[in-house]
């Protein structure tokens, strides 16, 4: 019988009160038997408080002890090289030793991993990513649905918010990128894409040098015909970078799944919208505030911000600061992107007028993009909600 958490306590009480004749008749107060009164009172005198503590009950001498060092050195190696346990590998090898004993091999030779908790596992994970770089290693791309917020389905209802958030984290640094959609479908990522990719290279940062990963959602990867979609050739042949989807990843997405649950419990849950430009105004601020103010506890309690100017110190800090857009309302930022020759409805609109009409004698595609980050910012400076002590950059001055 192994004694309880006290019993130690209530052996050395009894030990000392044997010392005093009057008080012997108390150890049935503290031991209910005699035996154990005599017992305890032996070891004190004997051993002192050493002799109180709990004896294993092991053997002391095994005379069928495995110690032919063939032996256990062929369980360590099968150990090293396949990582089974001691059951499995009596099973997959066919080894004579007993299940016990191959463990007790494993046991005494520190093949044995102590078990690891979560907390040391996001600490391992992070002394790995610091070797990154921030913003050219790798960024996650994910879809976060919305509705199934309660605070935020009521605003969906009465104001027609969107559905969907797109996101891009970088795994190092934490900078997060966020956009909006009615739907996750390829034509709206590859949108988001191109919107975040023009203005890493109009900051100076080589996009073909990044890795994205997402995961195995059907716009990212094509399993049945094994063809490219359009995000992939997007990516891979517009931009050289390179896409990495994961199916089935389990904890792959971990960066941009903790922004997602960060982002729903400080913004979608707590706030309250008056219109849909005050929602994409508080959306902006949040992504400001992540990006340059809030210090994140899993990165040294940094913001994103400090490791860009550790690793890119002639980086600016601006390439950190981009508005959310409804990417449903602006697919030509993409089909500009891929096709030169594309027709933008900006431009159909100006089909019907004449040439002297016209704002500029040649309106090239490839202005649409900064046009309409200018259109945006400037929007977004016109503040429809309640102030904010959050300064907003760009402006359109500043573009």
């Amino acid at each position: 019988m192994r004694l309880d958490e006290g019993e130690p306590n209530k052996r050395h009480s009894v030990a000392w009160l044997s010392k005093f004749t009057f008080f012997k008749k108390l150890h049935n107060l503290l031991l209910p038997t005699q035996c154990k009164f005599s017992k305890w009172k032996s070891r004190y005198q004997k051993q002192g408080i050493e002799g109180l503590k709990d004896r294993s009950r092991a053997p002391h001498r095994i005379p069928h002890k495995i110690i032919d060092q063939a032996i256990v050195k062929e369980i360590c190696d099968k150990r090293d090289d396949s990582g089974y346990s001691a059951n499995r590998l009596k099973m997959q090898y066919d080894l004579w030793p007993s299940n016990m004993a191959i463990n007790r091999i494993l046991r005494e030779n520190g093949k044995i991993d102590d078990p690891t908790y979560k907390g040391q596992q996001k600490q391992d994970l992070w002394h790995i990513k610091q070797h990154f770089k921030a913003l050219e290693t790798k960024l996650q791309l994910d879809g976060k649905y919305l509705l199934d917020i309660p605070n935020y389905y009521v605003y969906h209802k009465l104001l027609g918010l969107p559905k969907w958030e797109y996101t891009l984290r970088d795994v190092k640094s934490g900078a997060t990128y966020l956009s909006y959609a009615t739907t996750e479908d390829g034509l709206n990522a590859c949108t988001f894409i191109t919107y975040v990719f023009e203005h890493f290279k109009q900051h100076g940062i080589d996009v073909s040098r990044l890795t994205i990963q997402t995961d195995g959602v059907a716009y990212a990867m094509n399993l049945k015909s094994q063809k490219k979609t359009a995000l992939q050739s997007l990516i891979e042949d517009v931009y050289g970078a390179k896409l990495t989807p994961i199916p089935q990843g389990g904890t792959s997405q971990s960066d941009v799944e903790t922004l997602h649950s960060l982002i729903e419990r400080e913004f979608y849950k707590r706030t309250s919208f008056s219109s849909m430009p005050d929602f994409f105004l508080q959306a902006y601020q949040y992504n400001y505030n992540f990006n340059f103010i809030r210090k994140n506890s899993h990165k040294d309690w940094r913001p994103p911000v400090y490791f860009l100017n550790q690793d890119r110190p002639n980086t600016p800090v601006e390439v950190l600061d981009l508005p959310p857009i409804y990417l449903d309302h602006h697919p030509d930022i993409y089909w500009c992107k891929i096709d030169p020759k594309h027709i933008t409805a900006q431009e159909l609109q100006l089909l019907d007028l004449k040439p002297e009409e016209l704002p500029c004698e040649d309106f090239h595609p490839d202005e649409i993009l900064q046009h309409f980050v200018g259109r945006v910012a400037a929007g977004f400076n016109q503040r429809s909600g309640p102030a904010h002590d959050l300064p907003i950059y760009p402006n359109s001055t500043s573009l």
